[in-house]
């Protein structure tokens, strides 16, 4: 029997009755009925209508073929030097079960239309039970086959007639062992095995190999010649046939260097055997290709009709393309796509307003990526299952791998450059919004500036009401104060003549005069320190919103005593370009060299203030000398920083803070013993300042 193309007992395809076969039945069954024919001849009419031995063929077959798919077709277990699927056996054997399971069906509807007639036949109910038992076998035979027609039609799936093919190409050195009893059932094994028996062994080696004791060597063309004259079967159903008898060991590739193994071959036959395969398997490759990166050949056909994505503005030409080897072909496939993607997105940005819709678009690239990678790596799956089909010539596809390696590190590279070209894109977009605000409100700050300048110009021109005040009680006491100095003046003059010695008189009258000036210098003094300490707090003010006015950062960290610029705040420092923290250093040079020179000018300032207080007290206290020391710590004492006591009767001078404790208990100079008037006397001039403040 036959794998395939069985011509089964009597009948190869049984049809159901047609009306005149069903009229010749009814017939047939009246007259039995009626008695006109006997049993004898009415069973031997049923019997060529429903041959049980048809029946019987198609349960062995179907028996064995169901046992063979176990054993050889998918059964795991055993070790397989190549995962050939065997597509066309499976397929042929598919076809046939699907004729056997139309062939059953007929026989149970023409025999249940006779049993119309019949009521009751014993035959006939065997016959039956026997198709139903066939069907049974069929639909576990249905579970196991379940391939797809698509899978079939796909060279680049035809893993079996890739390896026949390549094989040829290497025309190894086989041996050939003994087949099992399970594949001598079978015709087209038996067939192959006579063909090289014959072909080999005299006839004193066939009555070896009766006993099981010959050695049998061919060539691999020699086996691809039997297959090539094989008619009425599929391309590759033989192949599938020699990839089973390799897988089983029953042709069994031979390892040595005597029978000369490809691996031993000289590198000139290498190279012819590798450039063979190549040719070979290019086009297959590319059909592989073409299926799995049909979604991305259409939208490149799309995206080239819309911008040309050839070099010089022209049209892709997918067909020429296509006649290149795959190598070539895929690494011009992704550039297409992705240049067609980016231009696209190009015309999207370029209207884009809103940052969300460019990280929609930085989502949407990335997954282009990621699904091109994917779909790589499916078509690198394909190339890593044909490498065992090669063997030992992988290097007919090892520049196709590399080239995928290097496809997938392009793919990585392109994403993270078109990545950080959408970033900048942002951040461009964000500091153009930014700037923008900036500049708004720049303007508002200059209008708001003009203003200020406008009202303060206006207050400025006006006297100060404390001024007009002031003039007018000092116009006053002055007036008053000359009007007695004239009165005093003549009465003064009335004595002059008179040889009268008024020098004490008037030395009193100057001496009083003199310190009421000083009073009044004071006053005034005064009144212009504490305008001018008001006006101060304006000034600096004023001045803090013109130094602060660069400086947009809320800075809370009072450690940081130069704030930054929001710009330039910290975790945007790393973000700056040379040459804008060169300029950033240099406006923060410029910022502490103000600073410096402002911390002179108050160090000056400090130091005049320290002067003036100490001459002060100095002559408030009547000390004449300099470098004056503590009369108890011996420490030299500051007189403008200082707290200090001076004894009026020995004039020593202390620390308030070394004297303190023993004037509280004591009330007397530790020098000369005598006692302090008022020991808590005010020792600044500073505490008569503010009492004049306070009133």
């Amino acid at each position: 029997m036959k794998l395939v193309k069985n011509e089964f007992v009597r009948e190869t395809d049984v049809k159901g009755f047609l009306k005149d076969e069903i009229l010749e039945v009814k017939r047939k069954v009246s007259d039995f009925k009626a008695k006109k024919i006997n049993e004898e001849l009415f069973s031997e009419y049923l019997d060529s209508k429903f041959p049980i031995d048809n029946i019987d063929s198609f349960n062995l077959y179907l028996t064995k073929i169901n046992s063979f798919y176990d054993k050889f077709l998918i059964n795991r277990e055993q070790k397989q030097v190549y995962d050939l699927q065997y597509l066309d056996i499976k397929k042929e054997i598919s076809e046939e079960i699907e004729l056997i399971s139309e062939s059953l069906i007929n026989l149970k509807l023409n025999a249940q239309n006779i049993l119309r007639f019949l009521k009751k036949n014993e035959y006939l109910d065997t016959l039956i039970s026997d198709i139903e038992k066939n069907k049974a076998i069929i639909k576990i035979l249905r579970s196991k086959v379940n391939i797809s027609s698509d899978k079939i039609n796909r060279s680049y799936e035809k893993y079996a007639q890739i390896w026949f093919e390549v094989s040829k190409l290497k025309n190894s050195y086989i041996k050939v062992n003994f087949l099992p009893d399970s594949m001598e059932f079978w015709k087209e094994f038996m067939e192959l095995y006579e063909y090289l028996v014959n072909l080999h062994l005299d006839e004193k080696g066939k009555k070896k190999l009766r006993k099981k004791k010959i050695d049998l060597k061919v060539y691999f063309d020699e086996i691809a010649k039997f297959c090539v004259t094989k008619k009425g079967y599929s391309d590759s159903f033989y192949s599938n046939i020699v990839g089973l008898l390799i897988n089983n060991n029953i042709f069994e590739e031979l390892k040595g260097k005597e029978e000369e193994l490809d691996e031993y071959r000289n590198i000139l036959d290498r190279k012819e055997i590798i450039s063979q395969i190549e040719s070979y398997l290019n086009p297959i490759i590319v059909e592989l290709l073409k299926d799995i990166f049909s979604n991305v050949i259409e939208k490149i056909s799309d995206l080239d009709n819309k911008y040309k994505l050839e070099e010089n503005k022209k049209n892709v030409n997918l067909n020429v393309l296509f006649k290149e080897k795959a190598s070539v072909i895929l690494p011009k496939l992704i550039e297409y796509y992705l240049n067609g993607i980016e231009k696209q997105y190009q015309e999207t940005i370029n209207e884009i307003t809103q940052s969300t819709e460019l990280e929609a678009i930085r989502n949407e690239y990335s997954k282009i990526i990621e699904d091109l990678k994917a779909i790589l790596k499916d078509f690198t799956s394909y190339i890593v299952r044909y490498e065992p089909l090669l063997n030992p010539y992988e290097e007919a596809v090892l520049s196709l791998k590399k080239g995928l390696s290097n496809i997938e590190e392009e793919l990585n590279r392109r994403k993270e450059d078109y990545l950080n070209y959408l970033k900048a894109i942002k951040n461009e977009r964000i500091r153009n919004d930014v700037r923008n605000f900036i500049y708004d409100k720049i303007n508002e700050i200059n209008t708001l500036m003009e203003k200020y300048q406008d009202q303060a110009s206006e207050i400025v021109r006006e006297e100060l009401p404390q001024l007009k005040k002031m003039r007018g009680v000092l116009k006053n006491y002055k007036n008053n104060v000359q009007s007695i100095k004239e009165q005093v003046y003549k009465k003064v003059d009335q004595f002059r003549e008179k040889d009268i010695d008024l020098y004490q008189i008037i030395k009193q009258w100057e001496k009083n005069f003199t310190l009421k000036r000083q009073q009044l210098n004071f006053l005034v003094g005064l009144l212009l320190k504490k305008l001018f300490k008001n006006f101060k707090e304006l000034m600096e003010e004023e001045q803090t919103i013109f130094d602060k006015m660069s400086e947009i950062t809320d800075n809370q960290n009072e450690e940081k005593s130069i704030p930054l610029n929001f710009a330039l705040s910290e975790y945007l420092i790393d973000k700056l370009s040379e040459k804008e923290l060169n300029e950033r250093i240099n406006e923060v040079n410029k910022k502490i060299m103000s600073l410096k020179n402002e911390i002179i000018l108050y160090e000056s300032e400090l130091s005049d203030l320290e002067t003036t207080l100490s001459d002060r007290v100095k002559l408030k206290e009547g000390i004449d000398r300099d470098n004056i020391q503590c009369s108890i710590c011996r420490k030299k004492i500051n007189l403008g920083k200082d707290k200090i006591v001076k004894c009026p009767f020995c004039d020593a001078v202390y620390h308030y803070l070394c004297v303190a404790f023993w004037l509280s208990k004591y009330n007397s100079c530790p020098s000369c013993q005598n006692k302090f008037l008022d020991p808590n006397a005010g020792l600044y001039e500073q505490d008569q300042t503010d009492s004049l403040q306070d009133d």
